[in-house]
């Protein structure tokens, strides 16, 4: 009878062990990986970025090719007429703040800007100076994330907004097929490849989890 006594006592003690030691373990962080792989937050994060070379808004806003006046061909006002060189940008300069909603979905609020510049000369005066333009644009979206991890999210993004150039009112939009996001802690980094009126081609940068 005294046995089973301290048989019972063991078990009674075992049953409430097993969860302090439970909850030791997921303190000291044994139990991690299974934790952040479910892990959401609606806390916001903030980016900075650097994309590159707003294509589609030059071609339609920024700069033009020529001011060709009169016939084309070998007249004096086709020798003579001013000529537009090469353009420049510093490329797409971006600010953004997202709001987590789910789990796959954020809403990114984002603001670009773009400085531009082209040579120009005119031969008729013998003059050489240059052009200096750039864009201010404000979007906002949605972002989806289609794979999440505590150590790498991959994403795409839809942006459409308003700029402004020149004192004047542009549409503004932005896709972005694939993004990568990576990093555990509060800093992370990202790249991304997307089209639009932002940037053409890639960018890439550094953020912050609140």
């Amino acid at each position: 009878m005294k046995l089973s006594f301290k048989y019972i006592l063991t078990a009674a003690a075992l049953v409430f062990l097993f969860p302090a030691l439970g909850q030791a373990q997921d303190e000291s962080g044994a139990f991690d990986v299974k934790e952040e792989s479910v892990y959401f937050s609606k806390r916001p994060e903030i980016r900075f970025g650097w994309g590159g070379y707003p294509l589609i808004l030059e071609k339609a806003f920024l700069f033009r090719k020529g001011d060709v006046i009169g016939p084309d061909g070998n007249s004096l006002n086709d020798i003579y007429r001013r000529r537009n060189g090469s353009s420049y940008s510093t490329g797409a300069l971006m600010f953004s703040a997202d709001f987590p909603i789910k789990k796959w979905v954020s809403i990114p609020v984002v603001l670009s800007g773009n400085l531009c510049w082209q040579k120009q000369k005119d031969p008729a005066l013998n003059s050489n100076e240059t052009i200096i333009n750039g864009d201010l644009q404000l979007l906002g979206g949605a972002r989806f994330r289609w794979l999440h991890n505590p150590a790498v999210n991959l994403y795409a993004t839809a942006l459409a907004g308003v700029g402004v150039w020149d004192a004047r009112v542009i549409p503004a939009v932005q896709l972005v097929p694939i993004g990568v996001r990576f990093g555990k802690g509060h800093v992370f980094g990202f790249a991304e490849l997307g089209v639009g009126t932002m940037y053409c081609g890639g960018m890439a940068g550094v953020g912050y989890k609140f």
